[in-house]
């Protein structure tokens, strides 16, 4: 059994309006999929001391350092989910000129959806999540909205920093 996904499709590569829903704490989200990498379940988690809260710490897939980002701590939620043990998603994104692959834990996947500019609802501009631009806009799939997380506005520069110089820091657990 493969312990790591990683999409190699060039059409998918290429398109920008296919997502991938996916659950976390009940509510779901969407990445596209040009910025996922792919996902794993087997990882050794190697936590970082006094760092950011939004990196908690490094995922060792195979031979490659992923710094992971703390999703629900990051829009705006008191408590940590991550505790080293979760599946990861792990994204590319281009921040700030700079290239950088991260991950984000899930508690599942949900459905693979093709959505254009025309059929994205607008995100409220009430609440903090969406002033500060992390949900891009909102998708009615069925009955449940799934919101679009935009991973550029995700990250800011204190984020990049943390991402980038996060596997100096390690500490095994």
């Amino acid at each position: 059994m493969r312990t790591f996904i990683q999409f190699t499709s060039r059409n998918m590569a290429k398109s920008s309006n296919y997502y991938l829903a996916f659950e976390l704490k009940g509510n779901l989200f969407a990445a596209n999929f040009p910025r996922i990498y792919g996902f794993t379940r087997e990882y050794t988690y190697l936590s970082l001391t006094n760092f950011s809260e939004n990196v908690p710490g490094i995922a060792l897939v195979h031979t490659e350092y992923i710094p992971v980002l703390d999703l629900w701590k990051k829009i705006g939620y008191s408590e940590k989910t991550y505790t080293g043990t979760e599946k990861l998603m792990i994204l590319e994104a281009e921040v700030y000129d700079t290239k950088l692959r991260f991950a984000i834990p899930y508690d599942q996947l949900g459905d693979a959806f093709e959505l254009s500019a025309k059929k994205m609802m607008p995100a409220p501009s009430v609440g903090s999540i969406f002033e500060k631009g992390y949900i891009k806009g909102m998708y009615m799939h069925q009955e449940d909205v799934i919101y679009i997380i935009n991973f550029e506005k995700l990250i800011d520069i204190d984020d990049l920093i943390d991402i980038k110089i996060a596997p100096n820091r390690l500490v095994a657990r």
